[in-house]
């Protein structure tokens, strides 16, 4: 579990790279930086595209939306499976404050939730 916590923390960092700096021009063109990160995380992970991207989006929800369920994880402390499915399902929380709650909730409880 703690391989795959730092395979999407690093998955989360490329895509930042590539993605975080982007304005509404460049997000347009053909090859943006999704796709640019999406090859290199494919390549990188011996993925597909849409393993690539599903996991460049779990990647990017644990940095940026629910960084103490991703410390949480990072110890060990939570499967792939469970994690997967948070971030699946909180991905539709736009309410900073709401989020931060949540955050804080599921990274108490996120370890007795078992296998799902």
């Amino acid at each position: 579990m703690k391989s795959a916590a730092r395979r999407l923390a690093l998955v989360a960092e490329v895509t930042a790279r590539h993605c975080d700096d982007e304005d509404d021009a460049s997000a347009r063109q053909l090859i943006d930086g999704w796709a640019l990160a999406k090859a290199q995380v494919s390549a990188a992970c011996n993925l597909g595209p849409q393993a690539a991207s599903t996991q460049m989006r779990i990647g990017v929800a644990l940095r940026e939306r629910l960084p103490q369920t991703a410390a949480v994880f990072a110890r060990g402390a939570v499967s792939v499976k469970v994690i997967t499915a948070i971030t699946w399902r909180t991905h539709l929380v736009t309410d900073p404050d709401a989020l931060a709650r949540i955050d804080t909730e599921l990274a108490e409880n996120a370890p007795q939730f078992g296998a799902l």
